[in-house]
């Protein structure tokens, strides 16, 4: 995963897999662009800090692919190859706060609405 600096042109590294079978699926900045969330195939998801470039979270739950994410405030909302659909609040050790259960197949795509009332899933 790099980040490219828009201002300067510049790149920079900010974290690497350790295998080819465990890619990046899905990336989403927090709003205010402090943090990042990278999605990954081996069914984590990696909270990055990147004023630091340092990893400050590693959610675990999804059994698949985590190929869709977006925030709301605090909370990010996940999902997988399988369906499911999860909320963490960061701020939490234990992040995990819901569950939403429904789909059949990937979720490809997910988006709070920008008062944060609802979810477009």
């Amino acid at each position: 995963m790099y980040l490219w600096d828009a201002n300067t042109g510049s790149i920079s590294e900010l974290c690497r897999t350790e295998s080819a079978e465990n890619y990046v699926s899905s990336v989403s900045w927090i709003e205010n662009g402090s943090a990042l969330a990278v999605g990954l195939a081996d069914s984590t998801v990696q909270v990055w800090d990147v004023t630091r470039q340092k990893r400050v979270r590693t959610l675990r739950g999804h059994d698949s692919r985590v190929g869709a994410m977006c925030w709301n405030g605090a909370v990010l909302t996940t999902g997988c190859k399988t369906g499911a659909i999860f909320n963490n609040d960061v701020r939490i050790a234990d992040s995990h706060i819901s569950t939403l259960l429904g789909h059949t197949q990937e979720v490809c795509g997910l988006k709070w609405s920008p008062d944060g009332q609802f979810l477009a899933r």
